[in-house]
């Protein structure tokens, strides 16, 4: 007849069961050690990247523990694992013998010494306008990817989140205003400024770790601008017509109101070493009853030094 091998299994709740007896008699009184081996009164340790650390007898031990048949249980969040720390905090641990005897316990302080990681980032890979630099600045919509001003964002977590260790995101942003090309020339596109975005994160045991985006702001070209429609405001009856020079523009990359397309920048309106002063001169047409106007918007380039005169017909 062959021969047939069993294995018993404790459930975890007879183990749970013992180890609080156990711990609940170390509280009410000091255990004498068994034989030559001893505890240690208090462990310190660093858990690791899973916010765990096993503990071995030649760690805790006092003595001649190994070879024994023993075993160390930490009495943690969960001392059904046995040796494995799990979080961080201030507990007891244990070294039993095969018989499930309590030899003699000790103090383990498991800190968590990981700083957070990044799980996910985003930066806005296209260039953007000059005139959106206030509006960007230290400003949390812009990390926010359902706000029309989102440029990019970045999260973390920790290696201890599990444990209920949450991380704190901060950012500051810090602008570097660039120098005029050295062979500017007059309207040309060039890179403005560069935002530097510091991202700092910081669990719940002060550890921390830094991250920078950079994002770049550049001037547009006077080429790229676009031209009020001249046919639209061609007519003989001037009654209710606005006579004023419209401003050219160009089509930004962000759409703040959500309602007719990418926002327009006007000329007038974007500092970014441009300035441009708009006259203009009438003539009559129609025998009288109308005027064509021509609108001159002279443009200085801070950086080109020079001005030019741009000039539209209405």
């Amino acid at each position: 007849m062959g021969k047939t091998n069993f294995t018993f299994v404790r459930p975890m709740s007879w183990v749970a069961s013992l180890l609080v007896m156990a711990f609940m008699f170390v509280a009410q009184a000091t255990y004498a050690q068994t034989g030559d081996c001893g505890c240690q009164d208090q462990v310190n340790v660093t858990l690791g990247a899973e916010c765990t650390f096993t503990l071995t007898l030649a760690q805790v031990g006092a003595g001649d523990c190994e070879g024994q048949g023993y075993r160390v249980v930490v009495n943690d969040r969960n001392p059904g694992n046995g040796a494995i720390v799990d979080c961080a905090g201030l507990y007891t641990y244990g070294i039993f013998d095969d018989n499930d005897d309590l030899v003699c316990w000790g103090e383990v302080l498991a800190e968590d010494k990981t700083a957070p990681v990044v799980e996910d980032h985003y930066e806005k890979p296209d260039d953007i306008e000059c005139v959106y630099i206030d509006d960007l600045v230290n400003n949390p919509n812009s990390t926010d990817d359902t706000h029309p001003l989102y440029i990019g964002h970045v999260s973390f977590a920790d290696n201890c989140g599990g444990c209920g260790c949450e991380v704190e995101p901060k950012f500051f942003d810090r602008v570097e205003y660039l120098d005029c090309p050295e062979s500017a020339s007059f309207g040309d596109e060039y890179d403005y400024a560069i935002m530097y975005r510091k991202w700092t994160a910081t669990d719940c045991e002060g550890n921390t770790f830094d991250t920078t985006q950079t994002f770049t702001f550049y001037r547009p070209s006077l080429d790229s601008l676009v031209w009020p429609d001249s046919e639209e405001t061609q007519t003989c009856d001037i009654e209710g017509k606005d006579r004023d020079c419209p401003m050219p523009y160009w089509v930004g990359c962000f759409d703040e109101d959500g309602q007719n397309g990418n926002d327009r920048l006007y000329l007038d309106e974007l500092e970014c070493n441009y300035s441009v002063t708009v006259s203009s001169t009438e003539f009559p047409i129609c025998g009288g009853e109308g005027v064509k106007i021509e609108c001159t918007y002279q443009v200085f380039d801070w950086c080109a030094e020079e001005s030019q005169d741009l000039a539209e017909y209405l």
